[in-house]
């Protein structure tokens, strides 16, 4: 990428999320849902694998209601967008009534003095995730995030610094192993997305939706080696406001300690089985724009 395109992508996002903060949420938050909706058509390339990618998922449903799920899905985007414009406003401590919990289990998990322990969160593209690695740091309990460098460098660190404004510490897949177990070991949380196509030989084919999709066993083998669980995990938005709950699944238990690739991939299977249950409590909320199968 160019110096010149760097810049100007990271001044537009820049431009984009100013003129959200300028308006108050409440009229932000609509606005952008009904801008994102309305352009869905005229990204082709993310409209047609969004329409693919229903098609195969949700054979059974209606093509005018596998469209109205996707054009919801860019509408969910729009309203993430305005949500994070006003990240500036969360802080620690404040937590309701924007964040419910599915349940008190769940929401120990997130307490400094809940007792819930080290754990590994899986999580995915779905409801509003860039607000779902701020709700450790506001109930008390810091999460460290994986993520996948985007390609723009200028806006990656712009992404970088809105994450980590509350607390959320950031580490580069794939570089990470030493800090993220250091990080279990003295007790804390690390979340890890799956849910992305997992390129080159680095990620192995296992079934979401019923087809083979590559996913990284990152998670699963991070759990092996500090043999904590994984907690799958996903904030759904709740009707078209601001409002959210936060659904947490019961603990994976870590693959056993062994040389076998066949332990993280069993326990991956696993992890995308709940994934789905979450894509399937809240369709419309799921990034469908992603080209997630690519093996068949």
């Amino acid at each position: 990428m160019s110096p010149f395109r760097a810049r100007a992508e990271l001044l537009g996002a820049e431009a984009i999320l100013a003129g959200l903060h300028a308006l108050p949420l409440r009229v932000s938050a609509p606005l952008a849902a009904t801008v994102a909706r309305s352009a869905a058509g005229l990204v082709r390339g993310s409209w047609r694998t969004g329409t693919a990618n229903l098609a195969r998922a949700y054979p059974e449903l209606s093509a005018a209601r596998r469209q109205e799920i996707l054009h919801y899905a860019f509408a969910n985007f729009g309203r993430m967008v305005a949500e994070m414009a006003h990240f500036d406003t969360l802080e620690a401590g404040h937590i309701e009534p924007r964040i419910h919990f599915s349940s008190p289990e769940a929401r120990r998990l997130f307490e400094p003095t809940g007792g819930a322990g080290p754990a590994i969160i899986a999580t995915g593209h779905l409801g509003n995730w860039e607000l779902l690695i701020q709700v450790p740091a506001m109930v008390g309990r810091a999460v460290h995030l994986v993520h996948r460098p985007i390609k723009n460098p200028l806006v990656d660190a712009w992404l970088a610094r809105i994450r980590s404004r509350i607390g959320t510490q950031l580490s580069v897949r794939n570089t990470a192993a030493r800090g993220l177990l250091k990080t279990l070991h003295q007790g804390g949380l690390i979340a890890i997305p799956i849910d992305q196509h997992q390129p080159g030989g680095t990620g192995v084919p296992v079934p979401f939706f019923g087809r083979p999709a590559s996913t990284t066993l990152g998670p699963a083998r991070i759990a092996q080696l500090a043999q904590v669980p994984i907690r799958v995990a996903g904030l759904i938005r709740i009707g078209q406001g601001f409002e959210h709950e936060l659904l947490v699944f019961d603990p994976i238990p870590p693959p056993p300690r062994s040389k076998d690739p066949g332990a993280l991939i069993a326990t991956m299977t696993l992890v995308n089985q709940q994934f789905e249950s979450l894509v399937r409590a809240a369709p419309e909320q799921w990034l469908w724009m992603h080209r997630r199968w690519r093996l068949d």
